[in-house]
């Protein structure tokens, strides 16, 4: 029987929640992957008109009429979060939806919101700001830009939270691009090691509004040509905004396990870094980079590499992102002695084909 929990740094994922397009829970996101299912949705002409997309531009040729939605997005308990209703109807949906996840992950956690909490926490930009806020006549006045900053620019959403539950650790609103949710938990889970906070709440929202809007495909782009994401498929021709948040519940590992927690799995090491120049442009990923972070991450675990059975991927679908991250993955595992068994993304929000790497490649 194990008896070492304090002497790793290792973190205890103890709650968690999440709202998906196609799932309104963490269960429901399970099941849809084990189904093979996405939560992608052609966009029929009533549902473009109802979002105002303009008919001369679903019209036009490329125009691709697929969307991720949550559903409920407009719907949040104001009063629970102490929020007046005209407050929450000038809060970015984004912030309300990492609220309701937050407090939903606490609860499954069994954790009470009290004392040392810290909230790490990430929200796409506030197009709900731009779209529908400034556009309405009842929102000018003399403190406009202060009052509608502090309910819908990232920047305050993590203490927003805080305010809102009553909690003190630290509070950092984080913004890294793709890889912002898990830096969140990264960045968690050395406040966690420093014991900056006892119990951390990391997660990440987007709502990109409409909802029920496609996007005008353009050869060489990211975007998916047919409104599917295909990660490492041949097909595959980039990805589609995917819309929802989701929060977890971290603790040290030796505190989970004295408090008798419900563990779901545990975090036994992280890498973060950037690329850096070494790379084609600025908006490509880089081999270099990706094969380093690996490889940190595997030493920060303490664990033989062949004991990694299962990778979780980046998987953007596209045509220069999906072989740099096959390659970075396969050179790092070989370098730490192992293989990389499987990999697999949910980008796709999807069960997607497997592969299997062989020793030795790519050369």
């Amino acid at each position: 029987m194990r008896t070492d929990y304090g002497q790793r740094n290792e973190i205890a994922i103890v709650g968690m929640a999440g709202r998906f397009p196609g799932a309104d829970d963490v269960d429901g996101l399970w099941r849809l992957l084990l189904d093979g299912r996405d939560g992608v949705r052609e966009l029929s002409p009533d549902d473009l008109r109802e979002a105002g997309v303009p008919a001369e531009l679903s019209a036009t040729p490329g125009y691709i009429r697929f969307a991720t939605e949550v559903s409920g997005a407009a719907d949040f308990d104001a009063e629970f979060f102490g929020l007046t209703p005209a407050e929450a109807e000038c809060t970015d949906p984004q912030h309300r939806l990492m609220m309701e996840c937050a407090w939903r992950a606490l609860e499954d956690g069994g954790t009470p919101a009290t004392g040392r909490i810290g909230v790490f926490v990430s929200t796409e930009s506030h197009t709900y700001l731009e779209q529908h806020l400034l556009p309405r006549e009842q929102h000018t006045g003399p403190d406009l830009p202060y009052r509608l900053r502090l309910t819908n620019q990232p920047e305050f959403l993590a203490t927003r939270l805080c305010y809102a539950l009553g909690i003190t650790g630290p509070a950092m609103s984080i913004s890294t691009a793709c890889s912002s949710s898990l830096v969140c938990v990264d960045t968690a889970c050395t406040a966690l090691i420093m014991r900056r906070c006892d119990v951390a709440i990391a997660g990440a929202a987007a709502l990109r509004l409409p909802q029920a809007s496609g996007y005008l495909y353009r050869e060489g782009g990211t975007w998916s040509r047919d409104g599917r994401c295909r990660p490492f498929d041949a097909s595959a021709s980039g990805w589609i905004a995917g819309n929802g948040g989701g929060a977890v519940v971290l603790k040290r590992l030796a505190d989970a396990v004295a408090d008798r927690d419900r563990i779901y799995a545990v975090i036994t090491g992280s890498g973060v870094n950037n690329d850096g120049a070494d790379k084609i442009s600025f908006a490509a990923p880089s081999t270099s980079a990706q094969i380093a972070v690996i490889t940190a991450a595997i030493a920060d675990a303490g664990v033989p590499s062949s004991d990694v059975g299962y990778v979780e991927a980046h998987g953007s679908g596209t045509v220069l992102g999906d072989p740099i991250e096959v390659t970075a993955l396969a050179k790092a595992y070989a370098a730490a002695g192992g293989v990389a068994q499987a990999a697999d993304s949910a980008a796709s929000r999807r069960t997607s084909a497997t592969w299997r790497v062989p020793p030795g490649w790519p050369g």
